[in-house]
């Protein structure tokens, strides 16, 4: 223990004593998002076809369906689905490359 006195520490220390003693509250992934995704699987393809990205379609989920998700899950979950579907089917799965930022030409 250090010898110092700064005020509020001892609030702080019971304060950090009390979080370490609870679960932190995680978000949890949302039991209706991969059946939806897999339902609308022919729609999505489509729009990820036609060149709009995953925020829009996460978008559009979240204030239509009030399912809570973010698009790099959306993203991940429709990969999953996508690469089952090229096996079950024989089409091809989009390529869903990670965009990485240009590199500053000297």
């Amino acid at each position: 223990m250090a010898d110092f006195d700064i005020p509020g520490i001892n609030h702080l220390r019971s304060e950090l004593h009390t979080m370490g003693a609870n679960a932190s509250k995680k978000r949890k992934l949302s039991p209706m998002l991969e059946p939806l995704i897999r339902e609308l699987y022919e729609e999505i393809r489509s729009v990820i076809v036609a060149g709009h990205g995953f925020a829009p379609i996460a978008t559009k989920i979240r204030t239509t369906c009030k399912v809570p998700c973010s698009s790099a899950t959306v993203k991940e979950i429709f990969s999953r689905v996508d690469r089952e579907w090229e096996k079950a089917i024989g089409v091809a799965a989009l390529p869903l490359s990670t965009r990485k930022k240009k590199e500053a030409v000297k």
